[in-house]
C-alpha cells in the first residue's frame, strides 16, 4: 500500500511540467471553435450529438447509446417532425416519414425517418409510468440505419423523453 502511495506522488511529480508546458505553449483556441465529431482534443475522442438545449415548455426524446461511453445519439422535440442523429461518424438531420403507436403527444414507440435512399428506424421500449414532469424513461430501444449500399449500423438504446417546464 506504501508503495503505491509513492508511485502516485512520483507520477504527479513528473505531470507537473507536463501541465505547465501545456497551459505555456502559446497556442490558443478561438472561443467558439466548432469540432468534427471525429476531431480530438487531449487524446479525446468527441463523439455524439453534443448537449441539446430545450425552451421552456418544449419536450424531447433523448437517447444514448447502450456502450461504454454512452454517447447522445438521437434528439427529437416532441413538436417536430425532423431529428438529429449520430451515425457513421457524423451528425444528420433526418425527417419523420412514419411514426406509430403514441404513448403521448411527441413520443411514439416506433418511428421510421427517411434521408436521401436511406431509412432508419427507431423503435423503443416506453416505461409504462408516464410522468412528463419528472421525465418518462426509455429502458431500451433499437436505431436500425439501412445504408444504401446494403450496411445497417444497428445500435442499443436507451434515453428519456423529457420536458423544461
Amino acid at each position: 500500500m506504501r508503495l503505491n502511495h509513492k508511485i502516485k506522488n512520483a507520477l504527479m511529480v513528473l505531470a507537473i511540467p507536463m501541465v505547465i508546458t501545456a497551459c505555456t505553449s502559446g497556442v490558443s483556441q478561438p472561443e467558439n471553435m466548432v469540432m468534427d465529431a471525429n476531431q480530438t482534443t487531449a487524446n479525446a475522442t468527441l463523439v455524439g450529438l453534443p448537449a441539446q438545449d430545450l425552451d421552456k415548455g418544449d419536450c424531447a426524446i433523448f437517447l444514448w447509446e447502450d456502450s461504454r461511453e454512452r454517447p447522445l445519439v438521437f434528439f427529437q422535440k416532441a413538436q417536430s417532425s425532423d431529428a438529429l442523429i449520430y451515425s457513421n461518424g457524423e451528425t444528420i438531420v433526418v425527417r419523420r416519414s412514419m411514426a406509430d403507436d403514441q404513448a403521448m403527444p411527441g413520443l411514439y414507440a416506433r418511428q421510421q425517418f427517411k434521408l436521401d435512399q436511406q431509412t432508419i428506424t427507431v423503435r423503443l421500449t416506453i416505461d409504462d409510468n408516464r410522468n412528463v414532469i419528472e421525465g418518462v424513461r426509455i429502458p431500451a430501444g433499437v436505431i436500425n440505419h439501412a445504408m444504401t449500399n446494403g450496411e445497417a449500423i444497428v445500435r442499443s438504446v436507451s434515453g428519456l423523453f423529457g420536458c423544461r417546464l
